[in-house]
C-alpha cells in the first residue's frame, strides 16, 4: 500500500499516468534484476511510448501488444537504444536452449544521473 500512497502524491487522479508508472517500475526493476544499465527516466520512458504510438490499451502481454525493447541487447536501456515494437514482432529464441546472459560493467552514457556513494 505504501506504493499506492506514492503514486497518489505524484500523479493524483489521473488513472493512466498511474498505471504506466507502475509498468516504468516493474521494467526498471526487472533490468536492476538482470544487471541490465537502465538510464531512463519515467518522462523518456513516457514520452518513447507516446512516440511510438502506444497507449495504456495497447501495452501488454498479448501478442500484438506494444512493448519497449532494447535495438542492441549488449547495450543498456537508454533513449536511443530502445523502440517500441510488438511482442509477436520482437526476436525470439528458444527459451530451452538459450540461456538468459546477465550484462555486467556497462555503465548508461550521455545521463545527467549523479550516482549516490
Amino acid at each position: 500500500m505504501g506504493n499506492n500512497i506514492n503514486y497518489f502524491k505524484r500523479f493524483g487522479n489521473n488513472l493512466i499516468r498511474w498505471k504506466l508508472a507502475r509498468k516504468y517500475s516493474v521494467a526498471k526493476c526487472q533490468a536492476k534484476y538482470w544487471n541490465q544499465p537502465w538510464c531512463l527516466t519515467f518522462e523518456e520512458y513516457e514520452l518513447k511510448l507516446k512516440e511510438g504510438g502506444a497507449d495504456l490499451n495497447n501495452i501488454g502481454r498479448k501478442p500484438d501488444s506494444l512493448n519497449l525493447c532494447r535495438i542492441d541487447s549488449t547495450l543498456g536501456w537508454t533513449i536511443n537504444n530502445t523502440q517500441v515494437r510488438a511482442r509477436n514482432s520482437m526476436n525470439r529464441k528458444n527459451p530451452l536452449t538459450v540461456q538468459r546472459v546477465r550484462l555486467k560493467d556497462i555503465e548508461c552514457k550521455n545521463t545527467t544521473k549523479s550516482k549516490k556513494k
